[in-house]
Parts: structure tokens; sequence; C-alpha cells
């Protein structure tokens, strides 16, 4: 069982909005649980129990910030408890693959300690700018 997600995998979302998970990310999130989140850049997270909790109690002493409320209203108001069916799916919330623009294919990509899911036309784009920019995108993290 890995440590971290890793690679991008491309998935048929059925018409329940079910999708499979890799069998790798699958196995940790059935051992840790998950929550499905709102990603940032128009995607979806699923983080384990353990990441959600760990983010979240790093933000839960300073809830008498305005940002900090105004982040936990939209982390949790669009936040759901992941369920994984005997046969490896979760059923992605329809309000988060609506805000996704996920329809009939998604595409699942492993972030280290979370997962994020695309629409292939976003996750393309996003690609695309990732790999035009990589070399700055990399100097600019020191």
């Amino acid at each position: 069982m890995p440590s971290r997600f890793l690679g991008a995998h491309e998935y048929r979302v059925d018409a329940k909005g079910r999708i499979p998970l890799p069998p790798a990310f699958r196995e940790k999130l059935a051992k840790e649980g998950g929550v499905w989140a709102a990603g940032f850049e128009g995607n979806i997270r699923i983080l384990p129990t353990p990441e959600w909790e760990k983010q979240i109690d790093a933000l839960a002493e300073k809830q008498n910030k305005k940002k900090v409320r105004e982040f936990f209203r939209f982390n949790y108001g669009l936040s759901f408890d992941l369920v994984i069916d005997g046969q490896g799916r979760a059923t992605i919330p329809s309000s988060l693959r609506q805000q996704a623009e996920i329809n009939n294919e998604a595409i699942v990509v492993g972030v280290g300690t979370y997962i994020e899911v695309w629409s292939p036309k976003r996750w393309q784009a996003e690609t695309e700018i990732l790999i035009e920019n990589a070399e700055q995108i990399s100097e600019s993290l020191e």
C-alpha cells in the first residue's frame, strides 16, 4: 500500500455518478476513510480522513478570524463523506460534479497526500500550463 498517491488515471463515470478508484488509492482510503471536498482550481479533492483532520486542526484555533470562518464554510459546506462500494466505486456528490464540470469521464490524480478528480477538459488545460511552466514553478518553490 503506497504512502502517497501517485499518477493520473482516466475513468468513466456511470449514470449514477460513480467512479472506480485506482486499487492502491482504494486500499488506503478503505483503511483510513476519506472525504470528498471542493477543489481550488475547478477540481474535486479526496482527502484521507487523517489528512482532512490535520488540515482542519491546523486552523481550528484561528476561527476568530473571518477568513478562517469563510474557509471553514467553503471546506465543510462543500464536503461529503467518501463511501466506497464493494466494486471499488465511489459516488461523486452531484454538487461537486457540477462545480467541477465532470460528466461521463474523469481523471483521478494522485497529489501526494491527497487525490484530485478533474474533468478531462480541465485536466488537459492544467497539464499544459504545468508542463509549460514546470521549470519556473520549480524554481519559485525555494
